[in-house]
């Protein structure tokens, strides 16, 4: 727009400002006036050309929705120029004149002006672990069983074992907690250090892992010449092989009280490249000195076992079957130490260079990336294309994303305070014919930021050898850091209008011959899409065209690892245990009109939380989802929600044939896409979407 536009606009709003009208059209930025903020958005839209819906949602400064942004616009805007009140539907949805407090400017932790609009994402691990939740203690000595989780206080007092992360000569530290039991409210963090898993290494005899890290196991140090229980690393790639051990321990009850001993220990054999037994073990007791457990071979104290104050089980939904926990051997996971994403940096173009010099939310590139949407968005227009979501939709996914941190030692080769996503870039690369094709790429290790569940799950992948019956087989219960390059497609492309119209290299439905296509299994045999923790999605069915949580695949975050050992969603946590620790919880909902942005399609369509059971309030809840999961309104425009669906299986493999009733929690997107593919350049790599490999030139490498 050239600049004499520009003062002309400025000089004939003052001639225009009128104040006649008591309504909020013109307020472009949602802030509840109308003002000369909203004005220079309206001067920088000025002769851009606008997609309109049907409830003229295609652009807040397309004021009389003719599908361009020019002068009729302006004398609309001018003639409600200084009028004040509650922010229009078209910011928020019909909310009943309720103002969304995310529409609001505040400062970011870069220190740069934010301006907050409809779209918001969940909140982070280490600020649900800080939540404050009411909780019931319940003695419960049946809790001593294989694979149970449970609390440990000490018998006559409202003393708790709780593990302690501030001892860095070891993994963790075991203190006592004084008081825990005589309150109910605590953070997710404490109740989760307070809570242990024991695990059956022979008859009535168990290790105790954390249910936090679940790579640390109880063993024992000295100090003061005294034997202090404490946390040893048994499992990760960063375990001591040297002091890698683990103790056993057997139980003695009587009611309430329970008597501990360690009755044996395991030690890192590197000869044997596993655990094995300490013959030269004598069973000691454990007792109570001070905040320390001690081992002596005097008397032992007494200790009282609690049911577990969080759930951490895999929910009904996923385990509609009751499998039970198989006992193949686990899949050995390896790591050679290198960092792919780190180490690919040396082959980014400058032009998107200045985006990856400092890893995580950081000031300098987020200016840069800023910057970078800017030119993409006036690009497009020039050549007559769009965004398919507002800039304020990507600023607001990349700072959630740069801030995502491992909080748990859970994984082969995670370490705490990593970042999960350390670099997200806009690039706006043209093809042969000119046409510039945006993509935000998100280079990702692949892994949550919490606990993933994976040692419980009942019937977990197979390594798959050639030859064997999954009896046969290990099995995945670990995972490794990946190196994800996501790159999706910023540019609308529009939306297909049958299911086949997507050219497929690859698909679940051809893979096993099925000529009757559905959402479901016309969809990549891979991922379809990356979680905003940066894990990647694949479809609600497995390779067998089944959902993954019918014969009890997935954990109780709704999570697996493959074959490869990588990590990645079948299914919405959420919706199946509402525990509050899963991608995104309750609190997310609240003082929003809309669920949040839990995903990104490789086909660039946005994945949002579901509607909780019962809401009748949210924006577009009234609007029913077409068959590939996902609706259209408001300023929001199309997306998937991840859903809730009822199923009835009826099988001769399972339950003798008789109906199985569960229900399904899909995780956006469900299937196959419904945002166009077939103009996006290079979006095959090999038989799954171009997510990983070497990165290409779209994703911004030379």
């Amino acid at each position: 727009m050239c600049k004499n536009t520009k003062i002309f606009i400025i000089t004939t709003l003052f001639l225009f400002i009128a104040n006649t009208s008591y309504t909020l059209e013109g307020d472009m930025n949602c802030d509840g006036v109308v003002n000369f903020d909203d004005f220079f958005l309206l001067a920088d839209d000025f002769g851009k050309t606008t997609s309109v819906n049907n409830e003229c949602a295609g652009s807040f400064t397309d004021m009389n929705c003719d599908g361009a942004v020019n002068f009729d616009d302006f004398f609309q805007f001018a003639d409600n120029f200084g009028n004040e009140g509650n922010p229009s539907d078209l910011c928020f949805g019909d909310t009943s004149g309720q103002v969304d407090s995310v529409n609001e400017q505040e400062v970011d932790e870069t220190g740069s002006d934010v301006t907050f609009n409809a779209f918001h994402t969940p909140v982070l691990m280490a600020d649900i672990l800080k939540t404050i939740r009411t909780i019931q203690w319940n003695k419960d000595p049946s809790q001593i069983q294989d694979l149970a989780y449970v609390s440990i206080g000490v018998a006559g007092t409202s003393n708790l074992v709780i593990l302690n992360e501030d001892e860095a000569i070891h993994a963790a530290e075991i203190s006592i907690e004084e008081g825990m039991t005589s309150s109910t409210d605590h953070s997710n963090d404490r109740l989760i250090k307070s809570t242990f898993k024991l695990i059956e290494v022979g008859i009535d005899t168990y290790m105790i892992v954390s249910a936090k890290h679940f790579n640390y196991a109880i063993d024992f140090h000295i100090s003061d010449d005294l034997k202090k229980l404490t946390f040893r690393d048994y499992r990760s790639y960063y375990s001591d092989p040297e002091t890698a051990a683990f103790l056993t321990f057997t139980f003695a009850q009587s009611n309430d009280n329970t008597l501990i001993q360690a009755s044996g220990r395991h030690v890192y054999d590197t000869n044997q490249g596993g655990f094995v037994e300490d013959l030269t073990w004598t069973p000691l007791n454990a007792q109570i000195d001070g905040s320390s457990i001690i081992l002596s071979e005097q008397d032992g104290s007494n200790f009282t076992f609690f049911a577990p104050t969080l759930s951490l089980v895999i929910p009904s939904d996923f385990n509609p079957l009751l499998t039970a926990r198989v006992s193949n051997d686990e899949l050995t996971a390896t790591w050679d130490g290198s960092d792919r994403i780190e180490s690919s940096l040396k082959d980014i173009s400058s032009q998107y260079a200045s985006q990856t010099s400092v890893a995580g939310l950081d000031e300098s590139t987020t200016t840069e990336a800023n910057n970078t949407l800017s030119d993409i968005d006036s690009i497009l227009t020039s050549e007559g294309a769009s965004l398919r979501y507002p800039i304020s939709f990507y600023k607001t996914v990349r700072n959630n994303m740069l801030q995502r941190k491992i909080e748990v030692s859970d994984l082969h080769n995670s370490s705490i305070g990593k970042l999960t996503i350390p670099y997200v870039i806009f690039t706006n690369e043209s093809d042969s014919e000119g046409s510039h094709h945006p993509f935000m790429v998100i280079m990702s290790y692949g892994v949550t930021e919490g606990m993933t569940g994976l040692w419980d799950v009942p019937r977990p992948p197979g390594s798959g050898e050639a030859g064997t019956s999954y009896s046969e087989q290990t099995v995945t219960r670990n995972a490794n850091l990946g190196a994800i390059f996501a790159k999706i497609p910023m540019k609308d492309y529009g939306l297909t209008e049958s299911l086949t119209e997507n050219v497929m290299i690859s698909d679940l439905a051809s893979d096993v011959s099925e000529s009757n296509l559905t959402v479901l299994n016309y969809a990549s045999v891979s991922a379809t899409g990356i979680a905003i923790d940066g894990v990647l999605i694949y479809p609600a069915y497995n390779n067998t065209l089944e959902y993954a949580s019918l014969p009890g695949e997935i954990s109780n975050v709704g999570i697996h690892s493959g074959r490869g050992l990588g990590l990645h969603y079948h299914a919405d946590a959420h919706g199946a245990n509402s525990n509050g620790l899963n991608i995104y919880n309750d609190g997310d909902y609240t003082d929003y009109a809309h669920p949040p942005i839990i995903s990104l399609g490789f086909d660039g369509i946005a994945g949002y939380a579901r509607y909780a059971v019962g809401d009748s309030l949210s924006e577009g809840v009234e609007i029913d989802f077409d068959q590939w999961g996902g609706h259209n309104h408001d300023a929001y425009r199309y997306h998937y929600h991840a859903e809730q669906i009822e199923v009835t299986e009826t099988d001769a493999r399972y339950n003798n044939g008789e109906p199985v009733n569960y229900n399904v929690h899909t995780f956006p997107p469900k299937g196959a896409w419904r945002g166009k593919i077939n103009d996006i350049p290079d979006f095959w790599g090999n038989r799954a979407p171009a997510y990983s490999g070497r990165p290409g030139a779209y994703q911004g490498f030379d």
